[in-house]
């Protein structure tokens, strides 16, 4: 990754003047993302109004490296928008219902730039040098974030405190633990390409990431970690046959991870918490109730659900059906599931669209051994089962960016590889 940010001014050569612009509003999209959000959605907006320009002007829309199965995911993230846009009609908070449903429209423009757009101009070594400085953004934002601790110890703050959710760090937890894993896997990937020094300062940039991701104390992050880390170690060890690298991380890890619960006790905490509300059989944690009221509403309004603007009231109604003690009710504000925030506000139709936008490409990247796809999107299937992701403008903007992103650099390692080889 280093390597090709030494070459930064061979990526404008022979790219038109558009192009250039282009290309320098998706990396900044991308490489933005995770410390100025609103950036990013701009240039996204910024993305598909050049691309309508193009196709007006040029009389060509449409992105012809994309396959069946890339489409049929990115046309079903826009009626994932239709779906929640529809629902404002049978809204009784017409206001909230707008609101709501508009923000999901980043979704929409993300598809639609690259369904529209016309990106042949780029090639893998556009696509790296993107990655290498997203990846580097993410390891300075640790530096930093590490030095205001310290800082902060310096002033008889404990130092140790900071660890887990919102203090060492104020960027939510489960939508920063989706850009970490990212990078993880982003750096893992190119242990099977690299020899030498380079191998080194890879495993340091996993280590670090790592490092975040636990101090963060995101339990679904950590979860999404548990699962893909031993799955990248056996890809690693049988069929690279990278034997001694494979082995070395895996100690490197296993040691990092008994030292991190061992020197951070709120880490320790969280997760034998997290174990103990699994084993709960009093139903006792916030997110049972939360679950079952989401349930309880679709239920009430099948097959359509109550409507985005309706949502909360839909929620506070349930609760009462299930006689919830008071003293829960101040934190019983949602599903903390995208799958059943979903299914309340939109019904069947919006359960469906988001099913289909997360497990075509799901078994796409199994199917074609996209282990870097595959990786942002089980993440992301696991993280949405425990936090209403597409809720919040970072996970909408996050989501819009990435899987088109990922989808078209798939498409186009394929078609260059192809190339390279006649």
């Amino acid at each position: 990754m280093i390597e090709n940010l030494k070459k930064w001014k061979t990526l404008f050569a022979n790219l038109k003047s558009l192009e250039c612009v282009e290309f320098l509003l998706l990396a900044l999209a991308v490489i933005l993302l995770p410390h100025i959000c609103d950036v990013a959605k701009a240039c996204l907006y910024i993305l598909l109004a050049i691309s309508i320009y193009k196709g007006i002007r040029w009389h060509h829309f449409g992105n012809h490296l994309l396959e069946k199965a890339d489409r049929w995911t990115l046309w079903s993230m826009v009626a994932f928008v239709l779906v929640y846009l529809i629902s404002i009609l049978y809204s009784n908070d017409y206001m909230e219902a707008i609101s709501d449903s508009t923000g999901k429209i980043i979704l929409a423009a993300g598809s639609l730039v690259f369904l529209f757009s016309d990106f042949s101009f780029l090639t893998r070594k556009h696509f790296r040098w993107i990655f290498a400085l997203y990846v580097i953004g993410l390891f300075i934002r640790f530096i930093v974030k590490t030095i205001v601790m310290f800082l902060q110890a310096a002033k008889g703050v404990p130092m140790f405190c900071w660890i887990g959710m919102n203090y060492f760090d104020t960027f939510h937890h489960s939508y920063l633990a989706l850009h970490l894993l990212l990078a993880i896997a982003l750096l893992a990937i190119q242990l099977k390409y690299v020899r030498g020094k380079s191998v080194i300062w890879l495993i340091v940039g996993i280590l670090v990431m790592s490092l975040y991701l636990l101090i963060i104390g995101c339990r679904a992050g950590m979860l999404c970690f548990a699962l893909l880390a031993p799955l990248a170690l056996l890809l690693l060890f049988f069929q690279h046959k990278r034997y001694v690298l494979s082995l070395a991380i895996a100690a490197a890890a296993v040691l990092s991870v008994f030292l991190s619960v061992f020197l951070m006790p709120s880490l320790y905490v969280r997760i034998t918490e997290t174990f103990e509300q699994l084993g709960n059989q009093n139903h006792s944690d916030v997110r049972y109730f939360t679950s079952k009221a989401a349930l309880i509403s679709f239920e009430d309004n099948i097959p359509f659900g109550v409507g985005c603007g309706d949502k909360d009231a839909a929620l506070e109604a349930a609760y009462q059906k299930m006689n919830v003690e008071e003293e829960f009710l101040t934190e019983l504000f949602n599903p903390h599931n995208q799958y059943l925030d979903t299914l309340m506000v939109t019904g069947i139709l919006g359960l469906l669209s988001l099913l289909s936008m997360v497990f075509i490409p799901f078994f796409l990247a199994i199917r074609e051994r996209n282990w870097l796809l595959l990786a942002f999107i089980l993440s992301f299937i696991i993280s949405i089962a425990f936090e209403s992701i597409l809720e919040r403008n970072v996970g909408k903007v996050f989501f819009a960016v990435f899987l088109p992103f990922l989808l078209y650099y798939a498409r186009l390692s394929k078609k260059q590889t192809a190339e390279s080889n006649c």
